[in-house]
């Protein structure tokens, strides 16, 4: 059991192959994400992916579960819209699922390919890193849409 949860469930974070520059360069928008990735939450369940991705800017949010409407005013208010695939290796870029046309969930990059995420808001759910089409390819299903928003400060 214990391996299974410290695995992500479905795939072990990948946050040792990030390398150092890349985390140097996502420092100035997300303060917070190498310090996370890897984590669990210290509340237990609860916390969820919109709270990762707030947290990692450096919101106190690493271990509380951010509702979709709080997310969806924080991306009104902190970032810009941005279409195609061309900004995925940047740091920054929010990647937000809606689902039957709900907010359903949301990653963020890090830079280099990769990407900060919290599969789920169960204790076992760790904040992961995976590469971007993982993260991509994980969420694919029907009636699923998803949006690309860069954090602007």
């Amino acid at each position: 059991m214990l391996r299974w949860i410290a695995s992500g469930a479905v795939r072990p974070s990948r946050h040792k192959e990030v390398p150092g520059r890349v985390w140097q360069r996502a420092q100035a928008v997300l303060p917070e994400a190498e310090r996370l990735a890897g984590t669990f939450a210290a509340s237990g369940s609860g916390p969820n992916c919109f709270g990762t991705v707030l947290a990692a800017t450096g919101l106190d949010l690493s271990d509380v579960q951010v509702g979709p409407d709080k997310f969806q005013a924080w991306l009104c208010e902190h970032t810009e819209r941005v279409s195609g695939t061309g900004s995925d290796d940047e740091a920054g870029i929010v990647f937000a699922w809606t689902e039957h046309g709900d907010l359903a969930h949301a990653t963020v990059t890090v830079g280099g390919g990769w990407m900060l995420t919290k599969p789920s808001q169960s204790w076992s759910s760790p904040r992961l890193i995976y590469g971007v089409r993982e993260a991509v390819n994980s969420w694919r299903y029907p009636d699923t849409r998803l949006e690309r928003y860069r954090i602007v400060r």
